[in-house]
């Protein structure tokens, strides 16, 4: 970074070193920020980064927007900033904090491969790009497991114009999982795609990982698929008139408005990711 706080040529790593700790104990969103061309925090010790505050975050940043982010994947999967699961455990936040990544100028792909951007339980997961950019969040199961893991945290995803998209074909690993209340999806470009849908992970609670569409930027089209049990909040295509086609191996269950404009709506339950019947137990259930 320059004096003023703007991208240099796009070289320059943020190091933590073995011995090294950064804290703050400011009470909002902002309370630490790490920017740079990539990221490298030392595994060895204790967490490194601690936002002690109630309601303080961490944030992680590009210094230069177009450059992409890997969170979870290998230390070197992308020219930009690489977070290994070992790294992000290093981030901690109080249950009442925000985990950031990118902001609304990142303009580079955000990928996050079988990771847990959260070690505190309940801290709020959020991810930003530029909704005008052609940036998207990959979401990558690795054929291993979840590709977000949210434990508890509620998760919000923001993508650019490229939407928000499953690197894996449909299968048995969910791209998303949390308890939290809330996985919140906004993007103007497509959320998954009929072979390759955003899978969430079994959860029969209905006041937990309730799949929020289109509240600030409405997709251009909607795939989803539950791994057992699914639950629907509000989901809004009605600007942008965007088909939505959700399936699910067990209930689904719409727990809010559904509303998609001219654009064709099909929920499903006990259905398999290809719109096939599954063994014969599963409710399409409207809630109160």
């Amino acid at each position: 970074l320059k004096a003023d706080g703007t991208a240099d040529e796009g070289t320059g790593t943020l190091t933590f070193l073995a011995s090294s700790k950064a804290t703050s104990a400011n009470t909002t969103t902002g309370a630490i920020t790490l920017r740079g061309a990539d990221l490298d925090l030392d595994t060895t010790g204790g967490a490194i980064v601690d936002a002690t505050g109630a309601g303080g975050g961490v944030g992680i940043r590009s210094s230069v927007a177009s450059r992409p982010m890997s969170l979870g994947g290998t230390n070197t999967a992308v020219t930009g900033i690489n977070l290994t699961d070992a790294e992000l455990g290093k981030l901690q936040t109080l249950a009442s904090g925000t985990v950031a990544f990118g902001d609304t100028a990142q303009t580079g792909d955000l990928t996050f491969t079988t990771a847990t951007p959260a070690t505190t339980a309940g801290a709020a997961i959020v991810v930003t790009q530029a909704t005008a950019g052609a940036g998207k969040i990959v979401l990558d199961d690795a054929g291993a497991g979840t590709a977000l893991a949210g434990g508890s945290s509620t998760v919000s995803l923001t993508a650019g114009t490229g939407g928000i998209t499953a690197a894996s074909a449909n299968n048995t690993y969910a791209e998303l999982a949390t308890t939290g209340a809330t996985v919140t999806l906004n993007t103007t470009g497509a959320i998954g795609t009929s072979a390759n849908r955003i899978q969430l992970a079994d959860n029969t609670t209905t006041s937990q990982q309730n799949v929020v569409i289109g509240a600030a930027n409405q997709p251009s089209s909607v795939y989803l698929d539950g791994l057992g049990t699914l639950t629907l909040g509000n989901v809004s295509t009605n600007t942008s008139n965007a088909s939505v086609d959700v399936t699910a191996r067990t209930g689904l269950n719409v727990n809010g408005t559904v509303t998609t404009g001219t654009g064709t709506l099909s929920l499903g339950a006990d259905l398999k990711a290809d719109g096939t019947a599954d063994e014969g137990t599963g409710t399409l259930t409207f809630l109160a």
